[in-house]
């Protein structure tokens, strides 16, 4: 009796430890290859289907390995599977299958080719999930169970993003990407190495993600990330809580160096027709969340600037962003500025504030290689505001002013890539009488002072340049919304210096575009007519400015600078100039988007 119960003892394991071999050895999971499908598809909302083999991989721990997969897109989108894979492989818990449970351990996409868009109505088309009408009928009918896998890896992928319809998709290769979650509540990791825009692209991240106490809400903290994308760097932690009206998204983030280039489209070149991007701002998000985030980095690099020790908050609120204050170094100046942009109405509305003192023009990237002009310490000043979906409908109407001071420097006559690299300066460049009389000319002042009005910068003694020869103060109208230039100045010979002026005595033009400007002869004001705005946009008077005769004897003055800023200063603004400036800029941003 004894015997038997050894034997039974030991016997009824054994039975249960062959029938689970032979399970392993024999069994057919290829037969479940529709329940399957259906119970993913039902899981998700979206057709998935296996155009290959489906098999079970007899390794421990087993795993379910289908090739030639397809998730379906969204309705809206036509641009292809969600995702096609050459093939996946699925680490399952054995003894779950026999109960109509897929317990997930590890997956493994390869040879992916991914589509991911977003829709201005419909949204991201990676929103997967039942539709409430769909979650209401019950429990898909496949009557299997699929749970989230704890770790996910792709390998040699594909991605391709469009941000919205408007805008052409991009791609990224992804070497690999592994998403890894050891249970409910407990932290993520997101390692991530591929290539973006023909830079490297590295991500390492850890997130923790828990329920609140309603159900209804749910908060996810990134405790820390890391970023890299070619040279630049980008790390921080972050929180965001959902439930609410909106999603909000608070954290900070920092960086030793972060290149923006890559992320913008290329810098107006010389012969390019426009300055000013017409490109339409990307205003959905700003109405898809709400965002608190502070941003500190070493050294952020754009198109035409270089920032360095740059500290700035990002507030976002109901679809009202306010980055405020920005504070950087910017080509040996200081740099303080405030943006806002308010995209509930139609159209937006920006407001805009920039105060720049005692920077350098020669180290700006776009005249940094031009041997345009050294030294010439200067302050700048810009503020207003103005309405439009893009950077050039807002510069159509926008209502402001502008003020440049340059102090004492040398001018390169023979510069190049001027045109294009820095309108102001390389105008500074022709308007000087005798510049094709000597290589480098001694700038003692320069300055520029426009009002600006219904898309229109424009001003009567608004454009002066003292020289260590002559005296040049001038008329100015800049039509922002054709970019056309129309410019009328006088030179005069300095007190005791003999220089014979020639034909340009009784005052000479620049015309062009602000992409094109240069010196040009006949009538500025047909020229302007022929941008189709005069009439609705240009002032009263605005025409006689640039008009022949418009000088009298008043433009005939030893401090051509100090009459231009009305100061009295000749060689650079006063330092309280630009503090009423950014005053006056912080009251006007208030007043649009709130305390």
């Amino acid at each position: 009796m004894r015997r038997w119960l050894l034997v039974a003892g030991f016997g009824l394991p054994g039975l249960l430890l062959l029938a689970l071999v032979g399970i392993w050895l024999f069994y057919n999971v290829g037969q479940h290859r529709a329940a399957l499908e259906t119970a993913v598809s039902e899981a998700i909302g979206r057709d998935f289907r296996i155009g290959g083999d489906l098999r079970l991989d007899r390794g421990w721990p087993p795993a379910l390995s289908a090739a030639s997969v397809s998730l379906a897109n969204a309705d809206w989108a036509d641009n292809g599977p969600l995702i096609a894979a050459e093939r996946i492989d699925i680490g399952v818990a054995l003894l779950p299958l026999l109960s109509g449970t897929i317990d997930l351990r590890d997956v493994t996409v390869t040879g992916a080719q991914v589509r991911l868009a977003r829709h201005s109505e419909h949204g991201a088309n990676w929103q997967l999930g039942r539709s409430p009408a769909d979650a209401a009928e019950g429990d898909d009918e496949s009557g299997w169970t699929v749970g989230f896998p704890r770790t996910v890896t792709l390998r040699d992928a594909q991605v391709v993003y469009r941000p919205d319809e408007r805008t052409e998709a991009e791609q990224a290769t992804v070497s690999r990407l592994t998403l890894q979650a050891p249970g409910a509540n407990r932290p993520m990791t997101l390692e991530l190495e591929g290539r973006y825009r023909e830079r490297a692209l590295q991500i390492d991240a850890r997130m923790d993600a828990w329920q609140r106490l309603r159900d209804t809400d749910a908060e996810y903290r990134v405790h820390a990330f890391d970023w890299r994308l070619g040279e630049s760097d980008l790390s921080g932690s972050g929180r965001l809580v959902r439930g609410g009206e909106r999603p909000r998204l608070t954290g900070e983030l920092t960086s030793d160096q972060f290149d923006l280039r890559p992320f913008q489209g290329e810098a107006a070149k010389s012969g390019e027709d426009r300055l000013i991007s017409d490109t339409p701002m990307p205003l959905a998000p700003l109405q898809a969340l709400d965002a608190d985030i502070d941003v500190t980095a070493g050294r952020v690099i754009s198109n035409g600037l270089v920032l360095e020790d740059l500290e700035t908050t990002l507030a976002l609120d109901a679809g009202k962003l306010r980055i405020d204050p920005i504070r950087a170094q910017l080509a040996g100046g200081q740099l303080e500025a405030t943006l806002g942009l308010d995209a509930n109405p139609s159209p937006p509305v920006l407001a805009l504030g920039v105060q720049l003192a005692d920077f350098r023009p020669g180290e700006l990237p776009a005249l940094a290689d031009a041997d345009l002009i050294d030294a010439a310490p200067s302050d700048f000043r810009l503020q207003g505001e103005g309405a439009g979906s893009s950077p050039a409908a807002v510069a159509g109407n926008f209502n402001g002013d502008l003020q440049l001071s340059v102090g004492r420097g040398t001018l390169g006559n023979n510069a190049t890539n001027v045109i294009g690299a820095d309108v102001v300066f390389s105008v500074l460049q022709q308007i000087n009488p005798l510049a094709d009389e000597e290589a480098r000319t001694d700038l003692v002042c320069a300055a520029l002072k426009l009002a600006i009005k219904d898309g229109v910068a424009q001003g009567e003694k608004a454009i002066a340049m003292q020289t260590d020869k002559v005296n040049v103060l001038g008329n100015a109208v800049i039509d922002l919304a054709s970019e056309a230039v129309a410019i009328r100045v006088k030179p005069t010979a300095r007190s005791g210096i003999g220089v014979n002026l020639g034909t340009l005595a009784g005052g000479f033009s620049i015309g062009g575009t602000l992409t094109r400007p240069r010196p040009t002869s006949g009538d500025l004001t047909a020229k302007l007519q022929a941008a189709g705005r005069v009439g609705a946009a240009i002032t009263t008077g605005g025409l006689s400015l640039i008009a022949e005769g418009a000088f009298d004897r008043t433009f005939a003055t030893d401090d051509p600078c100090g009459v231009v800023l009305a100061d009295g200063a000749s060689e650079s603004a006063k330092p309280g100039i630009l503090e009423r400036a950014g005053d006056k800029a912080r009251d006007l941003f208030d007043g649009l988007f709130g305390q």
